[in-house]
């Protein structure tokens, strides 16, 4: 698409359409005669002017940043967990507020480049996507622009040369043994409803370790696959009672809240069991009779944190050394504390 073109087929000025694409003022004649240029023309309007070059933007062209999901779960998919929303909506509000606009791309299968994925039509990218697994020329073609690694549950030595923003998965582990410990369990559940999962096998793993050395012992509590979370919650609230487990920690606050409230509605007193959360979902939290504490992995810092990357990326002409920013979760006790 040229804007050239459009002004010609139009018979306006180049300044003219500039104003109409970018949301300016023109008039309605003008408006109406661009609207049917574009739409008869079957003109893709793929990029948005930029803003004035500052200091700052010395690496903003077409002032678009691509949010790129590589995996399972496209955008709208990544968009139904209220975890990634918090995480994605901080990273916009960076973007947004440095005048820069947001294309959303999905890779599924971990190896295709798209056509648009270059600096002829963005800035830059920030990746979504907890598998790094992914095919060479991917990765090469990621290499090629600013690019950054928005989340994932540790640093990857395989993307040493990408800045990366992680949070500390094996501290989650950490954390919730050490609470246990000064509470003074000596059985303790780990619980789930994600089979197969890298990320909660490598918690499980960390934690059943890390019982065993502050002498505690640890099983796993895992949900059988089941529609929904009541299911799930009734599931794990017959394994609970079977296990032994005084202390359960939760793989998240919505599991959490499900199984908190099927053992109330069943008979559990509140302080039977000693429940630990995970992601800090305050709406969710608050929902329990007492508010449990909860592992925050501080998705809002993460996705400021990687919009923030990318800028600096960006700005350097993708000549700067990699950023790898490891974030520490911590317990986040609410009301309670």
């Amino acid at each position: 698409m040229s804007i050239y073109k459009i002004a010609e087929a139009a018979d306006l000025s180049i300044a003219t359409v500039s104003r109409y694409l970018n949301s300016g003022s023109v008039s309605k004649k003008s408006a109406r005669k661009l609207e049917k240029v574009i739409k008869d023309g079957n003109f893709n309007i793929e990029t948005l002017r930029p803003g004035p070059k500052t200091a700052e933007r010395q690496g903003i062209h077409t002032g678009v940043v691509v949010l790129l999901s590589i995996g399972r779960l496209d955008v709208m998919g990544l968009l139904r967990q209220h975890t990634n929303v918090r995480m994605i909506s901080s990273c916009i509000d960076i973007l947004n507020q440095s005048g820069l606009n947001i294309m959303h791309m999905h890779i599924p299968d971990s190896r295709t480049i798209p056509k648009k994925l270059n600096m002829k039509y963005c800035d830059g990218t920030i990746i979504f996507g907890r598998d790094l697994k992914i095919h060479k020329d991917l990765k090469e073609h990621l290499m090629t622009l600013p690019a950054v690694w928005g989340f994932n549950h540790c640093i990857d030595s395989g993307f040493k040369d990408m800045d990366q923003i992680a949070y500390d998965n094996d501290k989650v582990s950490r954390l919730a043994v050490d609470y246990f410990a000064g509470h003074n369990h000596h059985r303790i559940a780990y619980v789930s409803n994600m089979r197969d999962n890298q990320v909660n096998n490598q918690r499980w793993m960390v934690f059943k370790g890390e019982a065993e050395r502050a002498g505690m012992e640890a099983v796993i509590l895992q949900a059988d696959h089941a529609a929904n979370y009541n299911e799930q919650a009734a599931d794990i609230a017959g394994k609970a009672a079977g296990s032994g487990a005084t202390g359960l920690s939760f793989s998240s606050d919505i599991l959490m809240l499900a199984t908190h409230n099927h053992l109330i509605y069943h008979g559990a007193g509140p302080d039977e069991y000693d429940i630990l959360g995970c992601n800090n979902t305050n709406h969710l939290l608050q929902l329990c009779c007492k508010r449990p504490p909860s592992i925050d992995l501080h998705y809002e810092e993460i996705g400021a944190t990687a919009a923030e990357t990318l800028l600096r990326r960006m700005n350097s002409n993708n000549s700067k050394r990699p950023e790898h920013h490891l974030l520490a979760p911590c317990i986040n006790y609410g009301m309670d504390e």
